[in-house]
């Protein structure tokens, strides 16, 4: 996955496969890892919630390498409007505890 914003909430959700792992940068300038997948027990949700405008990316973590999940946003997303691809770079700079992420999991193309 792109590391981008939507500037809508979202809401992931988990159904078949490998778990994802998230990296989440939040406006108010916090980190968050975060894995979606059926371990609950571990810490794993199968439902996450992203705030609106929230920097973020995923890579799937496991062995299977594939995911059936979905993601809701609302009300609704304008793909021109309301989604903007993030600079790793840039957002290393400004996310420095979560520098060593946004440069490994997937980049824009």
């Amino acid at each position: 996955m792109k590391l981008h914003r939507i500037m809508n909430d979202q809401l992931y959700h988990y159904y078949l496969g490998d778990p994802i792992e998230l990296r989440l940068m939040y406006e108010s300038g916090a980190t968050e890892r975060m894995v979606v997948g059926p371990d609950i027990l571990s810490g794993q949700r199968v439902q996450f919630f992203i705030p609106g405008g929230t920097f973020h990316t995923a890579r799937i973590a496991g062995e299977r390498r594939w995911f059936l999940g979905g993601s809701t946003e609302w009300p609704g997303v304008d793909p021109a409007r309301d989604v903007e691809l993030g600079d790793p770079e840039k957002l290393a700079a400004e996310y420095p505890e979560a520098a060593e992420d946004i440069r490994t999991f997937p980049k824009p193309s």
